[in-house]
């Protein structure tokens, strides 16, 4: 699916889940399928909506990420429980580390600066009422719309006053300092360049990043977050060689340089149910691309958890590595 295709796909899922009850069954359903993968932290994302209970009152975006909020706090104490039981009875064939579920709020950058604002004024106030699931912010949607510079920058400069870890996607379009008949690319490259100053703790995907600011982000060294599967299928990046996903991801513009230097990279799935994969899959078909050894990929998996939004990586490392 190409990258206008994903965000068309993208519009039909609001109008799947439209109630609470939807909204917790795919919640927990997100957070079981994560823990039959054996992944013991996740981050998902989401951007606060309107929905409506099914006596028929309105959900509004505060209890939209509360319901999500709840779904994930009876998840972690049951696996917490599970796992704090099993040890207790010493039950080797159990070693599934408990799942630790957090929550990023998204801003959507095709929506207007007063939705944005109001979606990081929720993550703020949650987080400064003790919500530990709340561990940061995100900028994400169709690049095509609107500019960080020009549009959001103010936004995420009040997150960060607040605390709030914060990532980015960038990259994700053509871009070039110079053009003259191609004034999107020089666009794209601004932007890119507005981001990369302003420094969020993460980036997304950053795979069509120029040049220039690959230099750049070499001395800034801003973790990424790196969607195998994503960006071969949005990026058509196999259709030259007969649809070949493995082909595709060693076509990668980035992902063999940033493995070559151990640049900080973490694997993710972008959309599961989108691009028909698994996090299981996307360490499989990296590994498989460029040879990684079992320590290549333990090594990796390890290092990842640096970039995690949660203050407790030192302690999922040492579960990790125990």
């Amino acid at each position: 699916r190409s990258l206008v295709d994903c965000f068309h796909i993208f519009s039909f899922i609001p109008k799947c889940v439209s109630d609470v009850a939807a909204l917790e069954r795919i919640t927990r359903e997100a957070l079981e399928d994560a823990a039959d993968e054996n992944i013991c932290y996740i981050e998902l994302r989401t951007g606060p909506k309107i929905l409506f209970h099914h006596e028929g009152e309105v959900c509004t975006k505060e209890d939209y990420l509360g319901t999500i909020i709840r779904v994930m706090e009876s998840f972690e104490r049951r696996e917490l429980n599970r796992y704090e039981a099993n040890r207790q009875r010493r039950e080797s064939s159990e070693t599934r580390l408990p799942l630790i579920p957090r929550l990023i709020v998204s801003v959507d950058r095709s929506k207007t600066v007063e939705e944005a604002y109001e979606n990081v004024d929720l993550a703020i106030e949650l987080k400064a009422s003790g919500c530990k699931q709340i561990v940061g912010v995100e900028l994400g949607g169709d690049p095509t719309k609107n500019d960080f510079g020009e549009h959001f920058l103010p936004v995420f400069s009040k997150a960060r006053r607040h605390g709030l870890p914060i990532s980015i996607h960038c990259g994700e379009v053509p871009m070039a300092r110079e053009s003259r008949d191609r004034p999107d690319l020089v666009r794209a490259h601004e932007e890119a360049l507005s981001i990369l100053k302003f420094g969020p703790e993460r980036l997304g995907h950053s795979l069509l990043i120029s040049e220039d600011l690959g230099v750049m982000l070499d001395d800034l060294l801003i973790p990424v977050e790196v969607c195998p599967t994503s960006n071969v299928l949005t990026l058509e990046l196999a259709n030259h060689e007969e649809g070949c996903l493995l082909k595709g991801i060693q076509n990668h513009p980035q992902l063999r340089k940033w493995l070559d230097s151990k640049y900080p990279i973490s694997l993710n799935t972008d959309d599961a149910g989108i691009f028909a994969t698994t996090l299981t899959r996307e360490y499989a078909l990296v590994a498989k691309a460029f040879h990684l050894s079992k320590i290549d990929l333990s090594n990796m998996l390890i290092d990842s958890v640096e970039t995690i939004f949660d203050p407790g990586k030192e302690k999922l490392k040492q579960a990790i590595t125990a």
